[in-house]
């Protein structure tokens, strides 16, 4: 096999590839529709369609057709037009917004042959209202809704009311939604329907839909591909340049504005090459018309199929054929059917015994078998393009086949632990609860590059520093203790089991090797308890860490007789803890306080071994103390939280035991 050619953009390569595979058995028409969801929380969405009949100078609503598997292909739903303030004239939307007021207008622009050409301006001389000159064409015209019996008031009238609130109240875009707001109440009245019901919005004439018309769709596809005469400007054959994908003399596109999914600044002069002028992005990036295709097919396909979400993220899974691959739409089909369900399965099983089985049907990559990469493409919707917030390149598939092992690593290893036979249950998701990130009044993101971070090391193999991680569990700890707001985590809950999370958070990215695992201190030294020195040698701790995660330890057995003997099932010794960190000095502090604790609480003839284990380890080893506040704090913090749920996880055990319960492995 040959291998491919490095040096172009390998995420646009990529896409390019995946529109070559679609366009083998399909052709490109097809290819730009884009997926519609048929139910909206299990219930059933509707297809709306507004009729202009010329004939009897009329509006007929329909909303009797529900949304089918096939909607958007026959009513050649392509999304909306590519561009941020692009004029909107798509006869198929998932939204009545542009209907209402300025599609009909755009269309009169649009050459549709003479005949749909005198239609479309018969339509909007007769059935619309002009508000104006001192309105952009997006907001001028609108639907005469009194004159057709939608509403009793005139728009003109409703366009005074807001005008009088004064220019600086006034926003052209207010009154859009107030002739929506009118429109749905017509609905309501009406048809007993909401728009909320409705899966897509198509425009009629005369009992026509105009986008099943074949010189309307043959017009979609000039606008897209650039080949109207409004776009003709935008493209021009250019000598001696070559494609920068297949590399051959083409003619040449330099219209890059359409591609949703924005990989580089097209709008800025320090971009362009040559920063005096704002026409050389071709010397960048040059696409020929036919690799211009297969991109407008590959991309509306990772729309449509390999599109997914995680941790409140959306990302797109798209694969780069590293060998040069003749792949057809039914292999496609299946290779995209088989990553998304992979990354799907590691990303949310909810038990081990489920997680084995779907890895037996979709967790088939092998490092020996690998013929392409994948890029994971995480991105967010910003008005008509998606703005991309991290792209995690050249993913081994195989990938998940370690996160996978990872996980079955962490189940068995905490049932080892606890003595438990329920296992602790890990997924990508977790790591997202692991990790603070501020949100803002509207509830979005502000800070997620620390997240993102995270999961681009998971899926390379990158190295992480251990203290950020632990700065991160941290952080969501303080945030559960003192029940802070505004993050992505709630404020709301006990520590505990974060604590829990945390810890086995750590051992799954030791085992990814993203964290170099930590060497266990001899504990045949120690004289505690087998399960005590079972813990800290399968978490690697050394001689500093054994002795914070004892400490922690008498600090949850004291926090647990507290718990039982206060009517509000407190515990006032985590009072003794600055969550913000623990010093050397707040240490020596410490192990007076706990001693004292321990005789006050009636339990020191209980733990006065383990006092005194953690008593020879900081004698030995405070003169040469390495860990920072943070790392004290948090292996103490694994002591406690395991002196905490051990006892919870053995009630569960023999409760499971004497009701007969089964292993959820």
């Amino acid at each position: 096999m040959k291998y491919k050619r490095k040096g172009c953009n390998i995420l646009l390569e990529g896409i390019i590839q995946i529109g070559e595979a679609y366009l083998s058995e399909g052709d490109l028409l097809s290819g730009l529709v884009q997926k519609l969801n048929t139910t909206k929380k299990n219930k059933q969405l509707y297809i709306l369609k507004i009729d202009f009949d010329t004939k009897d100078d009329k509006i007929n609503v329909d909303v009797n057709e529900e949304m089918k598997g096939n909607s958007a292909y026959e009513y050649f739903f392509v999304g909306s037009a590519d561009g941020a303030n692009a004029p909107q004239w798509y006869a198929s939307a998932t939204s009545i917004n542009y209907f209402i007021t300025e599609t009909i207008y755009n269309l009169t622009n649009i050459d549709l042959g003479n005949e749909l050409n005198e239609k479309i301006k018969e339509v909007f001389e007769k059935f619309f209202v002009d508000l104006g000159k001192e309105l952009k064409n997006k907001n001028r015209y609108v639907i005469d809704m009194k004159k057709y019996g939608i509403s009793s008031r005139d728009v003109l009238e409703v366009y005074e009311e807001l005008k009088s609130e004064g220019k600086e109240k006034f926003k052209p875009a207010n009154l859009t939604k107030e002739y929506i707001k009118i429109f749905e109440e017509y609905l309501k009245e009406n048809y007993g329907i909401k728009l909320n019901e409705i899966g897509l919005f198509t425009l009629l004439i005369d009992g026509k839909a105009l986008a099943k018309d074949d010189l309307y769709k043959q017009a979609v596809l000039n606008f897209k591909t650039g080949g109207s005469k409004t776009e003709s400007k935008k493209k021009e054959k250019i000598s001696n340049k070559y494609c920068s994908i297949c590399m051959k003399p083409y003619e040449h596109t330099t219209d890059l504005t359409k591609m949703k999914i924005k990989y580089f600044t097209t709008n800025q002069v320090i971009f362009a090459s040559g920063v005096n002028t704002k026409k050389n992005y071709d010397k960048n990036m040059i696409i020929c018309d036919e690799c211009f295709k297969k991109y407008l097919a590959g991309e509306t396909y990772v729309m449509n199929n390999l599109n997914t979400f995680l941790s409140g993220f959306t990302v797109y899974l798209i694969p780069h054929f590293i060998y040069e691959n003749s792949m057809t739409k039914a292999d496609l089909d299946v290779l995209s059917e088989k990553i998304k369900n992979s990354f799907n399965t590691v990303k949310n099983f909810n038990s081990a015994a489920k997680l084995r089985e779907e890895v037996e049907n979709t967790l088939l990559f092998n490092d020996s078998d690998d013929y392409f990469l994948l890029n994971l493409v995480f991105y967010k919707k910003v008005q008509k393009s998606y703005k991309i917030q991290r792209l995690i390149k050249d993913v081994n598939p195989s990938i998940f086949n370690k996160i996978n092992e990872a996980f079955n690593y962490i189940n068995n290893l905490s049932k080892k632990i606890y003595s438990s036979k329920r296992g602790h249950i890990m997924t990508l998701e977790t790591i997202y609860y692991l990790t603070p990130i501020r949100l803002n009044n509207k509830g979005e993101y502000q800070e997620y590059n620390n997240l993102l971070d995270i999961y681009d090391a998971v899926f390379t193999g990158r190295k992480l520093d251990i203290r950020t991680i632990i700065d991160n569990i941290l952080d969501v700890i303080n945030i559960k203790y003192y029940e802070k707001g505004g993050f992505n985590v709630s404020g709301k809950g006990g520590i505990e089991m974060t604590i829990k999370d945390g810890i086995f958070y750590i051992k799954f990215l030791e085992y990814m090797r993203c964290l170099e695992g930590g060497k266990a201190m001899d504990t045949d030294e120690l004289n505690l308890k087998d399960d005590i020195k079972n813990y800290i040698n399968s978490m690697g701790y050394d001689e500093q860490k054994t002795a914070m995660f004892l400490l922690g330890y008498l600090i949850g057995q004291i926090g647990n007789s507290q718990y039982k003997n206060n009517p509000e099932g407190k515990k006032p010794i985590l009072n003794k803890l600055n969550f913000s960190g623990v010093d050397k000095s707040k240490i020596i502090r410490l192990t007076g306080d706990i001693f004292n604790k321990l005789r006050q609480e009636k339990i020191l003839r209980f733990n006065e071994m383990i006092f005194n284990e953690y008593k020879k380890l900081i004698d030995k080893n405070l003169d040469s103390w390495k860990l920072n506040k943070h790392e004290n704090l948090f292996y103490i913090l694994s002591g406690y939280g395991y002196a905490t749920t051990k006892p919870m996880l053995s009630k569960e055990n023999k409760g499971s035991e004497e009701n007969g319960g089964s292993e959820n492995e």
